[in-house]
């Protein structure tokens, strides 16, 4: 629920009003399989490979590769509550155009409470070590407060027609207070709450035995306290260069301190720190006719939970840990963006972005090959920045313009820095995205589109385990909207989608996917009801693979096959009456 109240007490003086609360109640159920697999062999199974993982015993397949599966099956409740209130005021002062001022304040509350319930089974099928069950409850909650108040004078130097200058001066305070805890109890170390306990998912024990059962190591309690201010100092102006072009400038210079405070309690450990934080945040943007110029720089502090020195197994297959000291962030990006209209309703657009990190956090990890458990330490690393490139070009193909290309296209270089069995981990990347569009609109009832889409990747490292990647997704296909007799409307697209150069030769694919969409329109169109069919010939696999920027990972998504959908959309469009 959102609202805004606006008041215009006289001129240049404005007060607002905006009150805004949500509220949403969750209930899921989920069951689930994984498995680690000790050679790259997925892609041959297919579908023999998803149903050995979800059979309730361990079948040849995975007893000859999996170094670990896992089963779960949970369900979950909870709930979330979040209340705000802005308000400020926006004055000048009497017969003074020079000066104007603005002073807002906002304060938030935000609740939230879980209950998740799980039987979670953990096997090492190649080796045949003993299953690793937990039946588990896991009880969080948080509320947090938070509030900020600024007041800001803008000064309008005097200046000539063509010409505008100004300052702008901020100050600020905020506060967060945020609590949190998490409750997570071992059932299964209760009699009768085993692996073969005759308890429903769900079910809990008396008070008495529940307290018996908490996991102390991996339950905790948090109270942390930010305060901080800021003082910021913003130039904008807008000076005449030439007839009809302008320079604008906008320099911002802005200071924060901030003291952060963690209480922080969990199982022995039980510590209370500060830290207190001066960051410098300046940014410069430059605009002139079709040129844009922009430079920023960002420290940013890591979190503070991050600093306890704490170990978190609720995982047993990602056993998550705490770092001692970790260095703040220094984040550089610079952005620089031509665009021009030419005649006869030709355009181009140019672009380029250089973004360098500095004590980048990552979540470092070690890694156990034959029990495929990870122990993850988050740490600071150099060596992440990217490049990259981009540009534009329409234009219609014929005089009466029925027929129109777009060509958009984008060159990049990424390289990724991370720490992989305490060793540093730098792969360099190379990307190439060209997308062409060729459109064709005889009237009004009738448009047709080809179209035309690719990937490409290029991937090197001298990581000694690590295989240059060569890979390529490329699309092509047919789109068309046609309005029909009676209010109806008909809208489809035919496409083929490919994949080419992946490690697996599971992975190379072509899939021709069909959709389609009618439409028919009542009430003058306020009223539409839609039927919507989804890969209509059934060729879309269910899933679905990408790579991650270290080039490690090979991630398969379950995806929605084919379905159709029936929609239903009423407009209301209700014109103020006239005085």
């Amino acid at each position: 629920m959102y609202s805004r109240y606006v008041f215009i007490l006289k001129e240049k003086n404005i007060i607002f009003i905006q009150p805004k609360f949500s509220y949403s109640k969750d209930n899921r159920r989920a069951s689930s399989a994984d498995a680690v697999l000790s050679a790259d062999v997925a892609g041959r199974w297919g579908k023999d490979w998803l149903d050995s993982i979800m059979a309730p015993d361990a079948g040849g397949l995975l007893r000859r590769y999996a170094l670990n599966r896992t089963r779960e099956e949970s369900l979950g409740e909870g709930h979330d509550l979040n209340g705000s209130l802005l308000a400020g005021i926006s004055f000048g002062l009497p017969h003074n155009s020079l000066w104007q001022f603005q002073v807002y304040g906002q304060a938030t509350v935000d609740d939230s409470k879980r209950r998740d319930y799980s039987h979670y089974r953990l096997e090492y099928p190649s080796s045949g070590d003993a299953t690793d069950f937990r039946n588990r409850y896991d009880y969080q909650k948080s509320r947090d407060w938070y509030y900020v108040g600024e007041a800001t004078a803008y000064f309008n130097l005097p200046a000539n027609p063509h010409d505008n200058h100004q300052f702008r001066l901020r100050l600020g305070y905020t506060g967060t207070h945020r609590t949190g805890n998490r409750s997570l109890y071992r059932l299964d170390g209760l009699d009768g709450w085993g692996e073969d306990t005759e308890y429903g998912l769900g079910m809990l024990p008396s008070v008495g035995e529940l307290g018996r059962a908490l996991d102390r190591p991996n339950s905790y309690e948090s109270v942390r306290d930010d305060r901080g201010g800021w003082v910021t100092w913003q130039y904008v102006s807008s000076i005449k260069i030439k007839e009809k072009k302008y320079l604008q400038c906008e320099v911002t210079l802005p200071l924060y301190f901030e003291r952060n405070e963690l209480d922080y309690k969990r199982n022995s450990l039980d510590t209370l720190f500060h830290r207190n934080l001066l960051l410098f945040k300046p940014e410069i943007k430059l605009t002139t006719g079709s040129f844009d110029f922009t430079y920023t720089y960002t420290p940013t502090a890591p979190s503070m939970t991050y600093l306890v020195n704490y170990r978190d197994d609720s995982d047993p297959l990602n056993i998550v840990q705490g770092a001692r000291e970790l260095a703040n962030e220094h984040a550089h990006d610079l952005n620089l963006s031509h665009w021009r209209t030419l005649k006869k309703q030709r355009m181009y657009n140019v672009g380029t972005n250089f973004n360098i990190r500095k004590n980048s956090l990552a979540m470092g990890y070690t890694y156990d090959r034959t029990t495929g458990v990870r122990t993850i330490t988050p740490q600071t690393v150099d060596g992440n920045w990217h490049l990259r490139f981009w540009g534009g070009y329409s234009t219609p193909l014929d005089s009466a313009r029925r027929w129109n290309l777009q060509f958009n296209g984008r060159a990049a270089y990424y390289n990724s820095a991370d720490l992989i069995d305490g060793q540093r981990s730098e792969v360099g990347s190379y990307y190439l995205t060209p997308t062409l569009k060729i459109d064709y609109r005889p009237s009004s009832r009738l448009y047709l589109a080809l179209k035309a889409d690719a990937y490409y990747q290029h991937s090197v490292s001298s990581r000694e385990d690590f295989e240059t990647i060569d890979l390529c997704d490329f699309d092509y296909g047919l789109t068309a909207q046609v309005e029909l007799p009676f209010d109806f409307q008909l809208a489809t697209d035919l496409t083929m989608y490919s994949r080419r150069g992946y490690a697996d030769e599971g992975m190379d694919s072509d899939e021709l996917v069909w959709n389609a969409r009618l439409s028919k329109r009542f009430l003058k169109g306020n009223l539409v009801l839609m039927l919507d069919g989804f890969d209509l010939l059934g060729n879309l696999s269910n899933i679905r693979r990408s790579i991650n920027a270290q080039g490690r990972v090979e991630t398969w998504h379950n995806v929605t096959p084919r379905y159709a959908m029936f929609h239903a959309v009423y407009r209301i469009n209700k014109q103020p009456k006239s005085k």
